[in-house]
């Protein structure tokens, strides 16, 4: 279930005395319809845009979207997700943790929560039970 995975970094987050959560979000299937065309895009349902700016609002919330699109639509996306209130800090980069001596990120970049319908992630009810938990934490 993904509130155990969201459970977890905010754990991590408290014992560990950091001040951000980085959530890598799935673009296609997870926030919108997957339309296999540049622009048009759609949000998956009514859940997404609501609990997406309810991360967003949050002071510890990174999001990074994670998506195959062309970097000519990156732009465009940013913009929808901004029209909406909803802060997008990269896109399949994470711009705060660079890597050091012992971490490499360039080809994985860090991340506390993956929300990925290729990993299990529903959007039919899993946006709600992250709402449900982000309004008890």
């Amino acid at each position: 279930m993904i509130v155990k995975a969201v459970d977890r970094a905010y754990r991590v987050m408290h014992e560990r005395g950091y001040n951000r959560v980085y959530w890598a979000i799935d673009l296609h299937g997870v926030c919108l319809h997957s339309n296999y065309e540049t622009g048009g895009y759609a949000w998956i349902n009514e859940d997404a845009p609501r609990v997406l700016k309810l991360i967003s609002d949050r002071p510890e919330s990174v999001i990074i979207l994670w998506s195959s699109v062309h970097d000519r639509e990156k732009s465009d996306i940013m913009q929808f997700f901004g029209k909406h209130g909803i802060a997008v800090h990269g896109i399949n980069t994470n711009p705060y943790e660079l890597g050091n001596d012992v971490v490499c990120v360039e080809e994985k970049f860090y991340f506390s929560i993956l929300l990925d319908d290729k990993a299990g992630f529903d959007p039919k009810t899993d946006w709600k039970s992250i709402e449900d938990y982000l309004k008890w934490v």
